[in-house]
C-alpha cells in the first residue's frame, strides 16, 4: 500500500489535496484538527466545493485535515473499526455465518482508505432516492451518509496518515454503487431504530438516539444502556477525543421516549436535550 500524493506546486501537501478532490472529485471539504473536529463553526455543515475559500482556510490553518461532508458529496461512507469487533461483522455481513446478523454478500471494488488508526474507510455512491440509512449495520462498523469522514493525506490522532488504498485511489477509481442487498438492509435497519443495543431502554433507542444516528454521531456502547455520542459543541472543547466516554446519551426514564445528554466539558455544563435538538 502506497499513500495518495497529489502533486503540484504552492500551497500546503494538504491544500492541494483538499483542491484537488473539490475540483475533480466535486467532493465538499472543509479543515478539521487532528481530533477530527472541525475548525470551522458549524462544521461539515460548510464545507464546499469553492476553490477561493479552500485556499482561505488552509491559509489560516495550513496543516488542517481535510474534512469531507458524506452528502453532498454524493457518497456514503462505511466506517470500519477492528478495535470495536468490524472484522468479524463485515465477515458476517458479506459471507453469513453469524445468525444475529443479515448475510448481504461482497461489496463491490470501490474507493478505500486506510484510516491510520487500523480502520477502513470504503465510499460508495449514495443512492439517487435519498432514502434513509441507518447509522450502524454491527459492531464497528458506522455507516456516515450525513455526517462527515477525514480523507487522506491526513494525519490521524494516532500519529500516522490516512491513505487510500493503492488499488482504490480517487484519481484511479469509480464510486461504486451500492448493492441491493446492502441499501435494503440500511433502510430496513434505519426503519427500525436500528439498535446496536437491545431493550428499547437502551439509549439508541430514544428520541435523542435517532437524531444522534440520523446526524451519524452515534458512537460506541457505553454500559447500562448509555451510548457515547459526538457532541455538537465538541469544536469547543479544549481536550478529549471523539466517541470518548465524556459525551453520552442516557435511555430515558420509564414512560418517556427522549432520554438524557450529557458532556463533562465545562464548555457544555448545562447542556439539555432541547439545545442539542
Amino acid at each position: 500500500m502506497s499513500a495518495w500524493k497529489p502533486t503540484g506546486a504552492g500551497p500546503s501537501r494538504l491544500a492541494r489535496a483538499a483542491l484537488w478532490y473539490a475540483e475533480h472529485k466535486g467532493w465538499y471539504v472543509f479543515p478539521c484538527r487532528r481530533d477530527k473536529s472541525p475548525y470551522v463553526p458549524r462544521g461539515h455543515l460548510e464545507a464546499t466545493t469553492d476553490a477561493g475559500q479552500i485556499r482561505a482556510w488552509w491559509r489560516r490553518w495550513p496543516g488542517a485535515s481535510i474534512g469531507c461532508a458524506c452528502a453532498p458529496s454524493g457518497f456514503v461512507a462505511i466506517d470500519e473499526d477492528p478495535r470495536n469487533g468490524s472484522v468479524a461483522t463485515m465477515d458476517a455481513l458479506q459471507d453469513g455465518g453469524d445468525p444475529t446478523l443479515p448475510h448481504l454478500g461482497p461489496l463491490p471494488h470501490t474507493i478505500e482508505a486506510q484510516t491510520g488508526g487500523g480502520g477502513r474507510h470504503r465510499l460508495l455512491a449514495a443512492p439517487p432516492s435519498g432514502a434513509r440509512l441507518a447509522g450502524k449495520l454491527g459492531p464497528g462498523v458506522d455507516i456516515k451518509h450525513n455526517g462527515y469522514i477525514i480523507l487522506a493525506p491526513s494525519p490521524h490522532p494516532s500519529g500516522k496518515l490516512y491513505v487510500w488504498e493503492a488499488s482504490s485511489r480517487p484519481e484511479e477509481t469509480a464510486l461504486a454503487p451500492i448493492p441491493e442487498n446492502w441499501l435494503r438492509a440500511l433502510v430496513k435497519a434505519a426503519a427500525h431504530g436500528a439498535p446496536f443495543q437491545t431493550g428499547q431502554t437502551a439509549a439508541n433507542n430514544s428520541l435523542l438516539g435517532l437524531a444522534f444516528g440520523y446526524a451519524d454521531m452515534l458512537g460506541r456502547d457505553a454500559g447500562q444502556g448509555r451510548v457515547t455520542v459526538v457532541c455538537p459543541w465538541s469544536h469547543e472543547h479544549s481536550s478529549g477525543t471523539t466517541h470518548d466516554s465524556s459525551t453520552v446519551i442516557f435511555p430515558p426514564t420509564e414512560g418517556k421516549t427522549l432520554g438524557w445528554f450529557h458532556c463533562s466539558h465545562s464548555h457544555c455544563e448545562g447542556r439539555t436535550p432541547r439545545d442539542v435538538l
